[in-house]
């Protein structure tokens, strides 16, 4: 599933409802963990922990 995602073979569409909800958020998790740099960057870390208070 993540390399039909990859590649944009998957209609969102006319898929959104025959996929696995479990399998689409594994997708996503892989697709968070090989970004480069986190998305709440480590520059911005004070500032997101001030925020959660």
């Amino acid at each position: 599933m993540k390399s039909a995602f990859d590649a944009g073979q998957i209609d969102n569409d006319e898929h959104a409802y025959s996929l696995d909800p479990h399998s689409i958020c594994s997708v996503l998790k892989s697709y968070l963990r090989e970004l480069p740099d986190p998305l709440l960057t480590h520059r911005l870390h004070n500032d997101w922990v001030n925020a959660a208070r």
